[in-house]
């Protein structure tokens, strides 16, 4: 098949699956070739590498990322587009189509290779925060995650202490990987045109410094969505001795949430977690 990611290419394949992108599931396709193509390049590929790809759609990802020799798993909810990619990949013994949500089928399954893998997806707009929360806790099985985001949920992952954009989802992906910015991508690479830019981004899962993930951000949730108030107000420990800690640690005793790196928040927990 010839490349997917060019509009009229697009248009045909569309045709032929009696289809029209689904708005109920954010299906926005990069129709830019050379997007794609810099896009996979940050994955880092190498052949053999075991790699998933969520959402994949009608394919352009799917058929630059085949040119890399690598095992890849494509999970796509959309029955059609499922059924396309089977018959596109049916003499490709390295490619395997699940019909499936990346958010209800059994993933870990999935990742019991023997090899951490790696994560491709052009992600829906509005499941973002819930994949993200589905995929990090994963960190043991998947060696990294490169993503297409909406540029807004981009900043606040990416957000340095002390801005309006720094919350708990920075705490989270913080806790759980390293981050990095790869570029922005215009409304005009996609059908149909979204109303938003989007932003490219790599993350290098890592595991924890603390093994009750489920405890501590109960805390920093609690934090952030009272983020207008002193951690002394907020935090379900003795007030003392909060504010001597977090003067210790370099930090006014009137400190709000958005005012702690990472390693603020785990030594906060650390010396002071209790089962909340």
């Amino acid at each position: 098949m010839t490349c997917l990611a060019h509009q009229s290419t697009l248009n045909s394949y569309l045709r032929s699956l009696n289809k029209r992108p689904s708005r109920s599931l954010s299906q926005n396709f990069l129709v830019d070739a050379n997007v794609v193509k810099r896009f996979i390049d940050q994955a880092n590929l190498s052949p053999n590498d075991f790699v998933i790809e969520i959402g994949p759609g009608p394919g352009a990802f799917t058929q630059e990322i085949v040119k890399r020799g690598v095992h890849l798993t494509v999970i796509e909810k959309d029955r059609d587009f499922a059924e396309g990619l089977r018959v596109q990949y049916q003499s490709s013994p390295s490619v395997n189509v699940i019909e499936g949500d990346i958010l209800t089928c059994d993933l870990e399954s999935i990742l019991t290779k023997g090899q951490k893998v790696k994560i491709i997806s052009n992600l829906p707009f509005q499941l973002t925060s819930p994949i993200l929360g589905r995929l990090f806790p994963l960190y043991r099985q998947i060696h990294s995650c490169l993503f297409i985001m909406q540029k807004e949920v981009a900043d606040r992952i990416l957000s340095p202490v002390k801005l309006k954009a720094y919350s708990s989802l920075t705490v989270f992906s913080q806790f759980y990987t390293s981050a990095k910015f790869c570029f922005n991508i215009s409304p005009h690479c996609f059908f149909p045109k979204p109303r938003v830019v989007s932003s490219a981004l790599f993350f290098k899962l890592h595991s924890p410094e603390i093994e009750k993930s489920k405890d501590f951000f109960i805390m920093v949730r609690k934090c952030f969505n009272q983020r207008r108030k002193m951690l002394t107000s907020t935090l379900p420990f003795d007030v003392k001795s909060v504010r001597i800690l977090l003067q210790k640690m370099g930090h006014s005793e009137k400190a709000r949430p958005e005012e702690l790196d990472i390693q603020s928040w785990l030594t906060l927990f650390k010396e002071f977690h209790t089962p909340l």
